[in-house]
């Protein structure tokens, strides 16, 4: 679903995004609900407003609230916009939050500076060997440095297959590990 995209922070409009949140938001299953922000909290905003925008004259509002704020987990990368702070952090204060602002940065563009017992496993020889070469189609499709697989709506300059790329960034080698920042989110919901 596409969310609030138009500008950063941007919360004004209803979207497609933000009504598929509300609808999640307000539902009867009464299992947690994790919802991991990327890149800034403004969709999540939105739904959270417009859940306010409905039910905050009405005898319905503080179970909606309590109902909503007691479901919600929000995982936070890197916080881009300031929809939390200006918006959810003051009018949904009992929301839980992971406000992730370094594990981000283990997975992306610093991960060379971890030691080599941490990074034997994002080097070229052991991704071509271990994942990329004769592991099936979808593995043959992870997108590792030079390896030419082009990533349709990547940015020209971003596109890391390429030998362009890896010539303009000479500290990396043909199949390492391409940054994953927002992995953190996922990775906090599997059970280790």
């Amino acid at each position: 679903k596409i969310g609030n995209i138009s500008n950063k922070g941007e919360m004004d409009k209803e979207t497609e995004g933000s009504n598929f949140l509300k609808t999640l938001f307000l539902d009867d299953d009464k299992r947690d609900l994790y919802v991991q922000t990327w890149g800034g909290t403004n969709t999540t905003a939105r739904a959270l407003k417009s859940i306010e925008d409905q039910y905050k004259n009405t005898d319905q509002w503080e179970t909606i609230r309590k109902k909503v704020s007691d479901k919600l987990v929000l995982y936070i990368i890197l916080d881009q916009d300031d929809s939390y702070n200006k918006y959810i952090a003051k009018n949904w204060p009992d929301i839980r939050i992971i406000n992730d602002q370094s594990n981000f940065w283990h997975f992306a563009y610093a991960w060379k500076m971890h030691t080599e017992k941490v990074n034997s496993k994002l080097h070229g020889e052991w991704n071509f060997k271990n994942i990329k070469d004769g592991h099936g189609k979808l593995l043959s499709m992870y997108a590792l440095m030079g390896d030419g697989n082009i990533i349709k709506g990547e940015l020209p300059e971003e596109q890391r297959g390429t030998d362009a790329y890896l010539k303009k960034n000479p500290q990396y080698n043909k199949y390492d590990f391409i940054s994953e920042g927002d992995s953190p989110s996922f990775f906090y919901l599997i059970n280790n």
